[in-house]
């Protein structure tokens, strides 16, 4: 299972809030493949013990809640620290591009957005890039294990995690269609 984070709409000319907006962030549980499973909003006014209480009950309602001993809620927080941080890093550390739309980060080394699978070199820097939409081309992972600066378990949990999302049309880039399939 996986808790994507998502902001409420705002109208940027207004700066107001959506009229279905129900918190100040949503916690949406989703698949590792993507498959909404269900989602729980979370306002400035209550406690994050409150909001994690309600986020299990859900998991629980879903028939989704592997077991207290598989299961700590608090690392949602330290991974939404974790994406936050990588964010900020690469938006103010001069890198080319800053990394944008993160979905996953998975640690030490690869970052999966909605448009890339972002790696760091040897120098820290995510500068590696493996688009999305070319992430089904059988050569990359033979390709990946020649180089010497890859973990290779971070590699592999990230492609793996970005092949199944963007199978089920969950990143911004969408697979193509299935053959015989109308294009539109």
């Amino acid at each position: 299972m996986y808790v994507r984070f998502r902001a409420p709409e705002v109208d940027y000319f207004s700066g107001e809030e959506a009229p279905d907006s129900r918190g100040d962030l949503i916690l949406q549980i989703e698949q590792a493949d993507g498959w909404y499973r269900g989602e729980v909003a979370w306002t400035h006014e209550e406690a994050a013990e409150d909001l994690l209480v309600r986020f299990v009950e859900s998991l629980v309602g879903a028939g989704q809640y592997p077991g207290d001993d598989l299961f700590d809620p608090t690392h949602i927080f330290a991974d939404l620290g974790q994406l936050l941080q990588i964010a900020y890093k690469s938006a103010t550390t001069g890198m080319f591009e800053p990394l944008t739309s993160v979905v996953e980060y998975c640690p030490p080394q690869w970052v999966i957005t909605s448009t890339h699978l972002i790696g760091a070199s040897r120098k820290g820097r995510f500068d590696y890039a493996i688009p999305i939409a070319r992430i089904n081309e059988p050569r990359w992972s033979q390709h990946m294990t020649e180089k010497t600066w890859i973990d290779e378990d971070s590699f592999d949990r990230a492609f793996s995690v970005a092949k199944l999302l963007f199978s089920a049309g969950k990143l911004a880039v969408k697979p193509p269609p299935a053959k015989g399939e109308p294009p539109f």
